[in-house]
């Protein structure tokens, strides 16, 4: 099943994530995203050769979804509104 990071995932994994009936869900979820993130570079690893900064860029993202606060962030995140 596809899925994508829109906000009621992030609420979920939020709401959830050291919650003892859902939180093994939530770990599923993570696990399933760093594999994607990991399939991803190998596809871009691919397509445009090693490259150190793509490199450090997906094992960042890789250790800032393991993270709860990540998830803070992206919450924070997406409802922020600023005037320019």
């Amino acid at each position: 099943m596809r899925k994508a990071v829109n906000s009621s995932l992030v609420q979920f994994i939020l709401k959830n994530w050291d919650d003892n009936r859902n939180g093994e869900e939530v770990q599923e979820i993570i696990e399933a995203i760093v594999a994607q993130i990991k399939q991803d570079h190998r596809d871009y690893q691919r397509r445009h050769g090693r490259n150190d900064e793509a490199d450090a860029f997906y094992e960042s993202v890789i250790c800032d979804v393991q993270s709860p606060e990540f998830w803070d962030k992206l919450d924070y995140m997406s409802g922020f509104e600023f005037d320019y």
